[in-house]
Order: C-alpha cells, then sequence, then structure tokens
C-alpha cells in the first residue's frame, strides 16, 4: 500500500471506527446504562438509540403481508461537550465518531481505543462479527463543472448515443482488496439540492472486515490501521490532482 499525504484541508464531514457484536443472550440495555455515567464528564449528552424492522412478504397479487416489530431502545448516543464526537453504545456493536473539524486518524483511533474497552468490561461481547473504518467526505466542486471526469476517477459513465451531462447521480461500488485483506463499500452521489458556486458530491468510504474477531485482541486494532490504508487507496486514487490540490 502506498503512503498518502495529509490534508489540512480535508473534506471529511465525519470519520468513524465502527464495531459489530455479539453479546451475551442475558444482555439488555440495561447492561450499558453505567457507561454513560462512566463517560458523563467528557460525554454529557446523551440519548436513547431505539430500533424498528419492518418486514415485507410476497404471495400471491394482494396478498402482500406486512410484518413490523415496534421500536425499542437498544442502546444510547453519547455526544461530547464541544459536540465534534459521538460514541454509540449498542446491543450490535460500538461506534466512535469524529465531526469537522477532524484531526488526524492517530487522534480517532487513540480517542476510540479506550471507550472501547470500556464497552468491552460492561457488555462482555463474545465475539467481534465486523469491524469498519468510515469516511464521509463533501467535495465542493467549483462551477461550472463541464465534466466530472475533471475531477473524479470514478464516474458514472453514460452510453455515447445520450446527451452528456448529468444533473444528478448515485454510484455504488463494492471492491475487495487482497493486501491487505478488505473490502470497500464506496458511494458517490451528487447532494440534492440547490447551490450557487460549487456542486456538492457525497464521497462516502466504508472499509471493512467480517470476522470473526477476538474482542480484547490487539491484533484487531492492527486490522484497523489496515482499513484505513484501504480507506486512502480509494479516497486518493478517486480523486484528479485538480481536486487533492483544492484541499492541501
Amino acid at each position: 500500500m502506498s503512503e498518502w499525504e495529509h490534508l489540512p484541508k480535508a473534506p471529511i464531514t465525519e470519520a468513524l471506527i465502527d464495531i459489530r457484536v455479539e453479546l451475551p443472550s442475558k444482555a439488555s440495555v440495561d447492561t450499558l446504562r453505567p457507561f454513560c455515567d462512566e463517560v458523563r464528564i467528557e460525554y454529557p449528552q446523551s440519548r436513547e438509540r431505539r430500533k424498528g424492522h419492518a418486514e415485507f412478504t410476497f404471495g400471491k397479487p394482494g396478498q402482500t403481508a406486512i410484518t413490523v416489530e415496534p421500536e425499542h431502545p437498544d442502546g444510547y448516543v453519547l455526544t461530547s461537550v464541544d459536540g465534534t464526537q459521538i460514541v454509540q453504545v449498542r446491543l450490535d456493536g460500538f461506534t466512535f465518531s469524529r465531526l469537522k473539524p477532524y484531526k488526524t486518524w492517530d487522534h480517532l483511533h487513540q480517542a476510540a481505543r479506550p471507550l472501547w474497552a470500556r464497552y468491552c468490561d460492561l457488555a462482555s461481547p463474545t465475539s467481534v462479527t465486523r469491524i469498519a473504518v468510515r469516511y464521509i467526505n463533501r467535495l465542493e466542486l467549483p462551477l461550472p463543472v463541464e465534466s466530472f471526469k475533471d475531477w473524479l476517477t470514478t464516474t458514472p459513465e453514460i452510453a455515447p448515443a445520450l446527451p452528456q451531462g448529468m444533473s444528478g447521480f448515485f454510484l455504488r461500488l463494492n471492491i475487495p482488496f487482497a493486501e491487505p485483506r478488505g473490502f470497500a463499500n464506496v458511494t458517490l452521489a451528487i447532494e440534492p439540492g440547490d447551490y450557487t458556486g460549487y456542486v456538492p458530491v457525497i464521497f462516502d468510504i466504508d472499509a471493512f472486515l467480517p470476522g470473526p474477531f477476538y474482542p480484547k485482541d490487539d491484533a484487531m486494532w492492527d486490522r484497523f490501521t489496515n482499513l484505513r490504508a484501504i480507506k486512502n487507496e480509494v479516497f486518493f486514487n478517486s480523486l484528479t490532482p485538480r481536486t487533492v490540490e483544492m484541499y492541501r
């Protein structure tokens, strides 16, 4: 993997570390409540997280069945004093997010790890089923944009016989990586709305690796570093030099 530069004006709106888990059958939301109390000084704002489910079953015409599971609490969302860091502790996992202004990978990594250790002590996960590093970027491309290929090396292709202009697009890819091992869910989309002077493109990179992993294994955190390397490969190889220059 290549070494990529740090961009002082990186277009990151949110960077996160996500860990999906399996918990013991006896675990409940009450199991996670002490976490909120332990980090209250650093993360004083907390709210209950709720989850629902709807399932559609299609049979013969006119026989579609809808099964709705009412919303129920499945964890907590905690926000730091300055609103730039968010921790989610859930029955299915743990997420640490850093909002703008983003600092560095080392900061993200080092801030998440002790909070994960507290989650493990309280929830006692039996297994980690998925780990991910996700970066959501917002590229502001100056108007007029004659061709998105001037700014992006990964773009939708329009059949040559059709008009070549695009007023919007949504592109989603899943890319496997052999070394380091992992996958990247990549989403590129024009953000809806009316804008003056630029067109906003959301560039969402979710680099992940399925488990299982042992929750307290230090090697799991080495794999996060590998996933961050995959994220950088996708990010820098998907932008033209002209775009990278905007964020230096």
